[in-house]
């Protein structure tokens, strides 16, 4: 009897799950959206670029979702994608490491890194911009992410 209860608390659950996510709509990716970035996905050469061209993509959607306070939760699933993408990011290697002496790799893995936490802190502040509605707050916030991108690719980059 207890078996049977249990196989049939399984089923329950497992049915209950599965009817759950049918009905939740699929996420968005901003890669997914966007032709360019599906182009340079399918040529980048290393992981890092793969997750780099996802920030790139969302950043993209934003410019687009952010202009309407009613484009919420189109920008808010922009902004996941590229946290999570930038989260995938920080434990990469930058191609240029190999290319950095010995002795000082270590700190330019670290800068990278710090690099990465700055960004995603960022992309948190954009978040949580976009959940409190203040538009003009997030305007600043994402005037400020994308500031970071040309300073970063200079010191991470050799023109990859």
């Amino acid at each position: 009897m207890r078996i049977a209860t249990l196989f049939l608390g399984a089923a329950l659950v497992a049915g209950a799950s599965y009817a759950l996510a049918a009905a939740r709509p699929p996420a968005q990716d901003p890669v997914a959206q966007d032709p360019v970035a599906q182009d340079a996905e399918a040529h980048a050469e290393t992981v890092l670029e793969t997750h780099m061209l996802t920030v790139k993509a969302s950043i993209r959607a934003l410019r687009r979702s952010l202009r309407d306070a009613e484009s919420a939760p189109a920008s808010l699933t922009s902004i996941g994608a590229m946290q999570a993408a930038i989260l995938a990011a920080k434990g990469e290697t930058p191609r240029m490491a190999e290319r950095i002496p010995e002795a000082q790799r270590a700190a330019f893995l670290s800068a990278f890194r710090l690099e990465m936490i700055t960004l995603m802190r960022a992309a948190l502040d954009l978040e949580a911009a976009v959940l409190n509605g203040d538009q003009e707050q997030v305007q600043s916030v994402f005037d400020a992410l994308r500031e970071l991108e040309d300073p970063a690719h200079e010191k991470f980059t050799d023109g990859e």
